[in-house]
């Protein structure tokens, strides 16, 4: 039975208090497991001892994460290079994960109803996020695992979506890396929200780079550039 206009209006009761804003103050209880999954493996530190909250949410240091559910690679827990040799897992050097609040909700509207709160299909957010860095004699590989939330808006409904997830890191002035990954999930038929976690492995940084290293993370909302007419 479709839900009544009446329910609809109660579920999605303070759409404008969201707008603007992003809870990742939230852990989920999807995020908690993941994070008690880490920690019981007992790799890469002192389990008594809390991770290092970081600046701009509460991103932390972590030894491990597990692989994205709805992805076939392993999990990065072994640390195992492709050589087969178990490359160290650091931490002191893990350059710090931030995000702007404008990269941080992601939503799509009805056609030509852009900026309409009433017209929002649906919203994504971001709320914890974690890091794992490996090194050897050339690079300090970074895996980001990132917690995400779903919720469709007044006119939307359950189905697939694709989020564009742009991860950059910079020294500086200097572009060291930056990638948008098209990332697919959904919020599944008969719900209204869905938390999802995202994965980015083998993100390469130079050893050596400077200590203003800075990893960015957030939904790439830039619209596309049209290609100029010859």
């Amino acid at each position: 039975m479709k839900k009544t206009w009446a329910s609809k209006k109660r579920l999605h009761k303070g759409w404008n208090m969201v707008l603007g804003k992003v809870s990742r103050l939230i852990v989920s209880a999807s995020f908690l497991a993941l994070l008690s999954s880490c920690n019981s493996l007992g790799i890469g530190g002192d389990s008594k001892s809390a991770a290092p909250t970081q600046p701009n949410g509460t991103a932390q240091i972590m030894p491990l994460a597990p692989a994205n559910p709805s992805s076939n690679n392993p999990s990065i827990g072994t640390a195992t290079t492709a050589q087969g040799t178990v490359a160290p897992v650091v931490q002191g050097a893990c350059p710090q994960i931030f995000m702007r609040d404008q990269d941080a909700i992601f939503r799509t509207y009805a056609k030509g109803k852009k900026d309409d709160p009433q017209q929002i299909v649906f919203q994504a957010s971001f709320g914890d996020y974690t890091r794992q860095c490996t090194l050897n004699d050339t690079n300090l590989t970074m895996t980001v695992v990132a917690q995400l939330r779903l919720i469709t808006g007044p006119a939307g409904a359950p189905g697939s979506v694709t989020l564009p997830i742009r991860i950059s890191v910079v020294d500086g002035d200097n572009v060291l890396y930056s990638e948008v990954t098209k990332f697919p999930t959904e919020i599944p038929q008969g719900a209204t929200s869905a938390q999802v976690i995202f994965r980015k492995d083998g993100i390469k940084m130079p050893v050596g780079s400077g200590s203003l290293v800075r990893v960015n993370i957030g939904f790439d909302t830039q619209p596309a550039k049209s290609k100029k007419s010859s």
